[in-house]
């Protein structure tokens, strides 16, 4: 299936997010859509999913124009995505999580016929999702898109969390998809994942910047800069610990305000996509009940995280970078003596990185202890 967006416009009352983006994704190809967190490429892919209604545009499906007003409208199309921040039930098993939304009585065969199964073959259909590693459920995630035999595949940062093996891995398969005919589109930052794709389209703040195929592909890569921050911080300023995420919250209760904790989900375990902003920054600051102070306290945070949001609006609204410099912000205020990290670099781009690691050498240099967390063995 192709897909044509044409003078989409994303406008909030103070700000545009698109303005006027024309693109093409055409089927039997991996499309890749680059830009720098806030560009605009998840607002984008929100809007072809249903999760957003663009201010202005037009969406067309093989030539046909379809208006979305929910992402069951944009499924039921054939268009399935898998988010950086994969929607799994933590709670549910592997299994019951795939089976969501799918309807087919003999399950276990319609699986192992599936693309989708190649992913998650040595992964235990009955162990629970909160019990796999982030790797696993990227699979999980990716292999729940697959059950529903879509038309167009958007992965959301798919390699962010993969190792070079697997990576390969996945792209071999996608190979194979689009040669199939199916539409993938792959929002990335990693110049690395380019040689995969078939043509690049560039978002900076909200326009399209430029549009190329394979043979102009190198010129892209090569205006890429993308430095190694994280192994850099990791091995010199910052220290590094085999510490789960869930332990750091047990050291926090322990010693209070002492310690403040990032996890790799941000979305769930740091935040929720429904809160508001000022809920958000707002829920480990106890010193005042009054709306006008809460108020000012948020509109601090947001000043310190450089970012351009209003305190009413939803965390739904933020790039997955936007949201990780909130979550910093917050944890900061209250100035702890011991801040952990797990995979704090992960989704962000060379210019967040940076951003990131001079905010935490700052933190460092004023007698604040920073902390990489791994998984405990």
């Amino acid at each position: 299936m192709n897909v044509k967006l044409s003078g989409i416009e994303l406008t909030y009352s103070y700000k545009k997010v698109l303005r006027g983006v024309d693109v093409e994704f055409s089927e039997g190809k991996i499309h890749a859509l680059l830009g720098e967190n806030g560009a605009g490429k998840s607002s984008l892919m929100k809007i072809l999913t249903g999760f957003t209604r663009p201010t202005s545009g037009h969406i067309f499906l093989d030539e046909k124009e379809v208006v979305f007003k929910k992402p069951a409208q944009s499924l039921e199309q054939g268009i399935a995505c898998v988010y950086q921040r994969p929607y799994l039930s933590d709670s549910l098993s592997v299994k019951e999580n795939l089976r969501v939304g799918v309807k087919c009585r003999s399950w276990k065969e319609s699986l192992q016929n599936n693309p989708a199964y190649k992913f998650i073959e040595e992964i235990p259909l009955n162990s629970k999702v909160r019990d796999l590693s982030g790797d696993k459920r990227f699979f999980v995630a990716l292999a729940a898109g697959l059950l529903r035999n879509p038309k167009v595949l958007i992965l959301d940062e798919p390699t962010a969390l993969l190792d070079d093996v697997q990576s390969e891995k996945l792209f071999s398969e996608l190979k194979i998809l689009s040669a199939k005919g199916m539409n993938i589109i792959v929002i990335t930052h990693k110049p690395e994942d380019l040689k995969f794709c078939d043509d690049v389209t560039r978002l900076v703040e909200g326009v399209v910047a430029e549009s190329n195929d394979k043979a102009e592909l190198k010129i892209v890569n090569g205006q890429l800069k993308v430095e190694s921050f994280m192994k850099a911080q990791e091995s010199k300023e910052f220290e590094a610990e085999s510490l789960n995420a869930k332990k750091c919250y047990d050291l926090r209760k322990a010693l209070g305000k002492k310690v403040a904790v990032i996890p790799t989900d941000r979305t769930y375990l740091a935040s929720n996509p429904d809160l508001t902003i000022t809920q958000l920054v707002c829920s480990t600051f106890t010193e005042s009940c009054n709306p006008k102070i809460r108020k000012a306290h948020t509109e601090e945070i947001i000043r310190k995280a450089e970012i351009n949001i209003r305190p009413e609006e939803k965390v739904f609204n933020l790039s997955g970078g936007m949201l990780q410099r909130l979550i910093l912000e917050r944890e900061l205020y209250s100035k702890p003596e011991v801040i952990y990290l797990e995979d704090p670099f992960q989704g962000l781009d060379s210019v967040s990185v940076s951003r990131l690691s001079a905010r935490l050498e700052e933190c460092r240099k004023n007698g604040c202890r920073v902390v990489m967390v791994g998984e405990s063995e």
